[in-house]
């Protein structure tokens, strides 16, 4: 694989976070749009030019979106750039019906340009029902670089060796190639690695999104948020209702590599804490993804 060095085509910011989902102004949307916008711009990145709206780990949040506000909410940050990302979970049957309706919204605004994927069904669905976008593969989509507790291993020599099998994704491999060139696809996402440089294969014909600081770890469709002051046979339900706590809280885990291991409604993260240009290696679309507003090991730039 050749191997080039750190070059960022275009940034954009991410917005598919729970507080900003639930949120009731605009301006709680653009003020954490403007603090991202100059995490950026201080380190000589391109101006943002995009933003990732929707919701990325749970399809639950679709329940709760109401069309009116989340419309008004994208058309007011149309001001400050040109295009928008719609970002998909992955999907079921159950909930399907709400995310038509915020599809209905989507095509209304026509600064919508991408539609991100993250699972092979819904790929399926929006290549046959909304072939006007380009559709983009999420950063769900890859399975092998979510493993935090690599870079605890006493065996240095095993840890090297597993950080290396880490540093490329499968998803460029010809077989994903094939399969996404029926499906139009020619992006891929991923998140940076927790230990080790990311390294991005320009031979591919592919083209890369790479997400910064925030690194995602793993998903369930279990939430035990929602299970919070149920009873006992109430709580562990995959299906259970939704109370959105995880626009208000989060939970820390420990874990002996201290690398700093959150959840967030079903989704579990960490933080990178190495500058860019030391995580990765290639040409890139940059996400800026900072974190909620209370993960307080995110609350900086880690640039």
């Amino acid at each position: 694989m050749k191997q080039t060095m750190i070059n960022v085509t275009e940034s954009a910011v991410n917005l598919c976070l729970n507080h900003l989902i639930f949120a009731d102004s605009s301006t709680e949307l653009y003020n954490y749009y403007l603090d991202s916008v100059n995490n950026i711009s201080s380190e000589g990145f391109p101006k943002p030019n995009r933003l990732y709206a929707g919701a990325e780990f749970c399809d639950k949040i679709f329940k709760h979106i109401r069309h009116t506000k989340f419309f008004d909410h994208l058309t007011h940050l149309n001001q400050y750039v040109e295009h928008v990302s719609f970002v998909i979970p992955p999907m079921h049957e159950s909930t399907m019906e709400y995310f038509t309706g915020i599809m209905d919204v989507i095509e209304q605004c026509t600064f919508v340009d991408e539609l991100v994927f993250n699972d092979f069904g819904i790929m399926r669905y929006l290549h046959q029902y909304y072939p006007q976008y380009t559709l983009v593969a999420g950063r769900l989509m890859d399975k092998g670089m979510r493993e935090a507790r690599f870079v605890i291993y006493s065996d240095l020599e095993k840890a090297h060796n597993n950080r290396k099998i880490l540093q490329s994704t499968n998803l460029d491999a010809p077989f994903y190639r094939s399969l996404f060139k029926q499906y139009g696809v020619d992006r891929i996402e991923l998140d940076t690695l927790n230990g080790g440089k990311l390294l991005l294969n320009m031979e591919s014909g592919m083209n890369y999104t790479v997400h910064y600081p925030r690194i995602f770890l793993s998903r369930s469709d279990y939430c035990e948020f929602s299970g919070v002051g149920k009873k006992l046979s109430e709580k562990f339900r995959i299906q259970g209702s939704c109370t959105r706590m995880c626009g208000s809280v989060w939970e820390e885990l420990c874990d002996p590599s201290e690398s700093g291991i959150y959840k967030i409604g079903n989704a579990a993260f960490t933080t990178q804490k190495e500058k860019l240009i030391r995580c990765v290696n290639g040409t890139f679309r940059l996400v800026y993804s900072q974190g909620e507003k209370n993960e307080s090991r995110c609350s900086n730039s880690f640039f």
